[in-house]
């Protein structure tokens, strides 16, 4: 019958029936509950055997069965180790099954768990020692323990139920629902369950007080689930515990480049170090092409998307303004001839850019992005244009994103093509700024915004007027308009990136981390091996973390895509 009521405590407080709140600090500042507010194990537990009774046979058995475990040397030394009833022993002694080192500097959420968790441990057990005054083992047969120092202390004490099964058992319990791979969770309640064992070992325990003290221990656990403080740092801790032993690089050569990445970010997340930098102050910022997307089959993805509209799509060949028609070809010369496009060409694609699709709702132009990119890159195999981001960087981008980073894409792109492209990563719209035209509603025509009232009815659409081509300072411009924060890592691969990353590093209040990407893998991209060493020296001067294509990424775009030749055709399409 008791059996049955501790089964019904545990499943109410589970289920949120029974609704114990944090009581406050007590004097060690950690414990959930007060004394008062824990059950009377004494009422829940069934009764410890008599001496005179069947039941206690089986706890002679098993007295008897832990004698001969001392024989074992290293099962020995175990149950020595469990009669440390501290803190560390339990991080010491859990640390393989759990998979992690905890430490209060480098694991500060689940340390701080675990503090409190094992702090409310001492309570939930002794009024039913002083209850049950039930005679210890060694006290019982007058015979010696595995700690003979500690035997006077607790002689006369009561055993039932064992506090140090509460202890080792709750642990358990609190690191399985931190690691929750069922592996872990298995190594970890199969260590718990040895170390309520050793207490039957060294001689301090029958086995009914280890049996009951792991009931104790599931009745106090259930009550610390639905605790909201504890809810809320359970929280904290798994995520930490993801963080800590997610392998995020796996498209990664171990390099300078990832160390100092993972060096950077590690400082700054730890609320310990000096150089702590607020969550919402963990602004990254990212450009786009070149950087987290091919820049060079054969040339930018806007550049050719340009082209292929001006020159192929059969919706819209024919109707371009001649300068927009001769911009396009002289794209087309220069990536099928090589023949230099002409000075400050940022510039006259982007007025050309803003007339070729002037006339679209955001809607259509996300649609004409996303349609492009789904053709078949030029000088590769197996691959579209909109699957031609960097497999590694990609990653970076999961890596600060789970440590609280907010990332923006900031390119000389245009910001809705951008954000088309970069959404499937898990980009928003709002973590997006680049190149920039004139928007009206479609019933607007030539008045001004600030006099015409848009209707229910209408759609946002695109101009023909450029309003900003954000390279360089002027990165800097609209970071520092839309974001009202200046960053504390960067990364570019361009000198229309240095601007970006010089006022990264010229933040005022914490430490920062500027990145370049070279294109230096002729073997599985293109890249011009001259300027690429020349732009790794340079950015090496200015004080920039280089990134090698060649030495630093196992892969580029996966595993799949092979480089190929390029191959243009003369009739309507991009292949």
């Amino acid at each position: 019958m008791r059996i049955r009521i501790w089964m019904l405590a545990a499943i109410l407080s589970f289920s949120g029936i029974v609704n114990v709140q944090a009581a406050g600090d007590e004097k060690n500042g950690h414990a959930y509950f007060k004394r008062s507010e824990l059950p009377d194990m004494a009422h829940i537990l069934p009764a410890p055997p008599t001496f005179e009774s069947a039941r206690f046979v089986a706890d002679e058995s098993q007295y008897l069965w832990g004698k001969r475990q001392r024989l074992d040397s290293a099962r020995c030394a175990q149950a020595k180790r469990d009669a440390v009833y501290s803190m560390a022993t339990i991080i010491e002694e859990y640390r393989e099954p759990f998979g992690l080192e905890i430490t209060k500097e480098g694991t500060p959420e689940i340390y701080s768990v675990l503090q409190d968790v094992l702090a409310s441990c001492d309570s939930i057990h002794a009024l039913a020692k002083a209850h049950f005054n039930r005679q210890r083992p060694y006290a019982y047969y007058n015979e010696g323990t595995l700690i003979p120092e500690k035997e006077e202390k607790h002689r006369n004490e009561g055993s039932y139920p064992s506090g140090h099964t509460v202890f080792g058992w709750t642990a358990a319990l609190l690191l399985s629902d931190i690691n929750t791979s069922p592996q872990a969770m298995e190594a970890l309640l199969a260590r718990g369950y040895e170390f309520g064992q050793s207490r039957v070992i060294a001689g301090y325990h029958w086995q009914s007080d280890v049996d009951a003290g792991r009931l104790a221990g599931n009745v106090l656990y259930q009550m610390i689930r639905n605790n909201e403080r504890f809810q809320g740092q359970l929280a904290r801790a798994r995520a930490e515990f993801t963080k800590k032993t997610k392998n995020y690089f796996t498209e990664w050569n171990d390099c300078e480049a990832l160390n100092v990445l993972k060096g950077y970010v590690e400082d700054v997340t730890n609320p310990q170090s000096a150089n702590f930098i607020k969550e919402e102050d963990r602004i990254a910022t990212f450009d786009m092409d070149g950087t987290i997307i091919g820049e060079l089959y054969p040339s930018y993805f806007e550049y050719g998307m340009l082209e292929y509209r001006v020159l192929d799509d059969p919706a819209y060949k024919g109707q371009a303004p001649a300068d927009v028609r001769e911009t396009a070809q002289q794209i087309r010369d220069f990536v099928r001839n090589g023949k230099p496009l002409p000075d400050h060409f940022d510039m006259r694609h982007g007025r050309a850019a803003a007339k070729a699709y002037a006339g679209m709702t955001l809607a259509e132009f996300k649609d004409y992005v996303l349609a492009f990119a789904a053709k078949p890159v030029n000088g590769f195999s197996g691959m579209t244009y909109g699957e031609s981001f960097y497999k590694p960087m990609l990653q970076v981008f999961d890596y600060l994103n789970d440590h609280g980073f907010t990332i923006y894409v900031v390119s000389g792109t245009d910001r809705y093509l951008c954000r088309a492209l970069v959404e499937p990563f898990g980009i928003s719209p709002d973590r997006v700024i680049g190149m920039d035209v004139q928007l009206c509603s479609t019933k607007q025509g030539s008045e001004p915004g600030v006099d015409y009232t848009m209707g229910k009815e209408e759609s946002i659409i695109r101009t023909d007027s450029l309003l900003v081509k954000n390279l360089k300072t002027n990165k800097v411009v609209s970071i520092n308009k839309e974001i009202g924060k200046v960053p504390v890592i960067s990364f570019g691969n361009s000198s229309g990136d240095c601007s970006m990353h010089n006022y990264c590093m010229s933040n005022p209040n914490y430490r920062t981390a500027t990145f370049m990407l070279v294109a230096d893998d002729a073997a599985r991209d293109y890249a011009d091996l001259e300027e690429g060493a020349k732009r790794e020296a340079k950015w090496r001067q200015n004080g920039y973390t280089v990134i090698s294509m060649k030495n630093d990424f196992k892969t580029i775009y996966g595993e799949g895509v092979k480089k190929t030749k390029f191959h243009f055709f003369s009739s309507i399409g991009v292949p």
